[in-house]
C-alpha cells in the first residue's frame, strides 16, 4: 500500500471547515455562562463579570476556634466587590474552552448575563446565582453577596473537617527519692583496724 498525500489546501480545507462549524454553533445564553463560574473558583482566586463586580476569594489559614474547642482548617471566604468591574477575559476564556466559540460570542454572552442581573437588580430583586449564591441591593444601595451554603462548602476545607480537641486528664507521676550519696571523694576514709 502506497500511503498518499493530500495537497496543504486540503487540510486548510477541512481547517477552515470545523472553524466554520464553530462558529455556527449555537448562540450561548447567560445560562451558559453561569454554568462555567463555580468551577472557576477552583483555579482562580479572583473572578470577574465586567460590569458587575467581581468575586474574592480571600485565603484563611487554619485556627483555633476557642468556643467549640476545634481545630478549624485552611478555607477560602468568598467576597463580592462592585468595584473590579474591569474585564479580565477569564470567564469568556473558559466559555470559549468549554463552547468552542470565538471571543466575540462569549464575551457577548457574559455580557448579556451582566445586563439580565443589572436589570433584576434595579428592580430591586434578588438575584439568584445558581452554584454561587445570591446578590442584592441593601437599602442604603450597597451590592451585596450571600454565598451559597453548598458554595461556601465547596471553598472552605477541601474535604478537611474539623478537629475537636478533647481535654484529657493526665498524672504526672510523682518523683522517686533516693538517698542521696556522697561522691567517693568526700566521705571519710575508713581504715580496717587491725
Amino acid at each position: 500500500k502506497r500511503l498518499v498525500r493530500l495537497p496543504w489546501f486540503s487540510h486548510l480545507a477541512f481547517y477552515l471547515s470545523a472553524m466554520d462549524s464553530l462558529r455556527h454553533a449555537s448562540p450561548l445564553t447567560p445560562a451558559d455562562v453561569m454554568n462555567v463560574l463555580p468551577g472557576l473558583f477552583w483555579d482562580h482566586d479572583c473572578v470577574m463579570l465586567p460590569g458587575l463586580g467581581g468575586f474574592v476569594c480571600n485565603p484563611r489559614s487554619a485556627w483555633y476556634d476557642e468556643a467549640k474547642r476545634q481545630i478549624v482548617p485552611p478555607s477560602r471566604d468568598v467576597l463580592f466587590n462592585p468595584r473590579l468591574t474591569t474585564n479580565d477575559g477569564l470567564v469568556a476564556n473558559e466559555l470559549m474552552a468549554k463552547r468552542g466559540v470565538v471571543y466575540r460570542d462569549a464575551l457577548q454572552a457574559v455580557e448579556m448575563l451582566v445586563e439580565r442581573i443589572q436589570a433584576d437588580l434595579e428592580r430591586g430583586s434578588t438575584v439568584e446565582l445558581p452554584g454561587l449564591g445570591k446578590l442584592y441591593r441593601e437599602e442604603d444601595g450597597q451590592l451585596r453577596f450571600m454565598a451559597d451554603v453548598e458554595f461556601e462548602r465547596m471553598l472552605r476545607s477541601f474535604g478537611h473537617a474539623s478537629i475537636p480537641l478533647v481535654a484529657r486528664s493526665v498524672s504526672v507521676p510523682s518523683p522517686v527519692t533516693s538517698p542521696v550519696l556522697k561522691p567517693e571523694a568526700e566521705r571519710p576514709l575508713e581504715i580496717p583496724s587491725a
